[in-house]
């Protein structure tokens, strides 16, 4: 990496495919063999599917609304 290039990190792949194509991590918190999970777990287990879920609506909507952008930009804009 040269000296001008020390704020450009490059992770391997191209962050517009990668939102695109992004599944959920999944980061949930399961019991062992014989053990359930405490309140506290459960609880956390439901905010993080509430997480995943707004993290899914966001992601949908700001994919309808680049997609009206583009519409915008070829129709009226040309």
């Amino acid at each position: 990496m040269q000296d001008g290039d020390a704020h450009k990190l490059d992770f391997g792949h191209d962050q517009a495919h990668v939102s695109q194509t992004r599944k959920p991590q999944g980061l949930t918190i399961s019991a062992n063999a014989g053990k359930a999970l405490s309140p506290a777990q459960v609880e956390f287990n439901k905010r993080m599917k509430a997480l995943e879920n707004a993290r899914a609506a966001h992601e949908r909507e700001r994919a309808r609304l680049d997609n009206d952008l583009r519409v915008c930009h070829s129709q009226f804009m040309p």
